[in-house]
């Protein structure tokens, strides 16, 4: 048997009002801009237990394949992403950022942080794209 945590939808909606912008959408999102027009995403995720996901489209699939070593390496043990997580999508080539937060971890209070070093890196990784374009 699963246990399901209710908190998810409180947790986002004090994460707004402690940001100032408003509430979360009808399908549990946020929408943030960031430095540099980086738009960030953090989502509701209700499964077996409740966590928001942050997420960025950080840049176009830059030409050739230096790019992929330096994501490689990036994302071993989350050393270059604070434990982020940088991957192409499958559909479309775009390189994104991730991380899932697990709200019982964390007050709204003390997720600010850990957004605002999700948002640092979006931002510091799509700088990087940039260099290979």
């Amino acid at each position: 048997m699963s246990h399901v945590n209710k908190r998810g939808p409180i947790f986002l909606s004090d994460t707004a009002a402690l940001l100032g912008i408003g509430h979360p959408d009808e399908e549990g999102a946020l929408y943030l801009e960031f430095e540099q027009q980086l738009q960030i995403t953090v989502s509701l995720e209700t499964h077996d237990i409740d966590s928001v996901l942050m997420y960025a489209e950080i840049g176009d699939t830059p030409g050739g394949d230096e790019y992929l070593r330096d994501i490689c390496q990036a994302n071993f043990l989350g050393a270059g992403t604070a434990d982020a997580v940088l991957a192409l999508r499958s559909d479309e080539p775009i390189v994104c950022i991730f991380q899932r937060v697990y709200v019982d971890v964390y007050s709204p209070q003390a997720f600010l942080p850990v957004l605002q070093a999700f948002c640092n890196v979006a931002a510091i990784w799509q700088q990087r794209l940039r260099r290979y374009a």
